[in-house]
């Protein structure tokens, strides 16, 4: 196994999913860190991206070998064919709270929600951002998702209209690699390739996100989130 891109917990559990270079997701016991419960083979490239739902019964991968990958978090099987789209890597995943949605950010700048169970289309943005997109997160509540790009922009989306909340947001000087919503939706966090993190507000009166924080990392490197 080699370096380790990606990590999620599973929902109210002592469980951890990572995905690594080697293209394999792996299940581990966190209170048992010297091996892993479950290999998860079948991507050819790294697995950028892992989620699972607030059930544990999937979990869901993404690769730079341009699949979507659905497992079964019990037993590690695939639930179903892998999908590919044009060859452009999946950098990133993420699944709503209710379990219904899948949310995939890729390489080209496309944003696609796939219906979780089906693999229906629900939505889809072929110029969500100028570049990759590299970092997406679903509030708690799931009405809203929030992408970054490698554009080093944030756009916040309205989960029922599928039409963004506000402009984009600008600021950062490299990829967008990680946000994060707090608990009660109202604000969010972005890590950057630029060492650095931002904090947002969201005005629901204004429908506009506004930067009110700034910090910069002091250490030497990127923050991956």
């Amino acid at each position: 196994m080699r370096i380790v891109r990606c990590v999620k917990f599973f929902g109210g559990s002592k469980r951890i999913v990572s995905g690594s270079e080697d293209g394999t997701v792996a299940v581990w016991e966190w209170e048992k860190s010297e091996a892993w419960t479950l290999v998860l083979e079948g991507h050819s490239d790294w697995v950028r991206g892992v989620a699972v739902s607030r059930d544990g019964e999937r979990i869901v991968s993404g690769s730079d070998d341009g699949t979507l990958r659905v497992w079964n978090g019990k037993t590690g099987l695939e639930d179903e064919d892998a999908r590919s789209w044009q060859g452009s890597e999946v950098l990133y995943v993420d699944i709503s709270a209710n379990d219904r949605k899948v949310a995939i950010g890729l390489g080209n700048g496309t944003l696609k929600v796939v219906d979780c169970c089906t693999g229906q289309t629900l939505f889809e943005n072929s110029e969500a951002h100028s570049d990759g997109v590299s970092a997406i997160a679903f509030s708690a509540d799931g009405r809203r998702l929030a992408t970054g790009g490698r554009d080093g922009t944030i756009r916040v989306w309205d989960t029922e209209t599928w039409v963004t909340i506000g402009s984009p947001v600008e600021g950062h000087g490299s990829w967008v690699t990680s946000v994060a919503f707090s608990r009660n939706g109202q604000q969010l966090a972005s890590a950057s390739d630029d060492v650095t993190v931002r904090f947002l507000g969201l005005y629901t009166s204004k429908l506009c996100w506004k930067l009110f924080k700034w910090y910069i990392a002091e250490r030497e490197g990127c923050v991956l989130g």
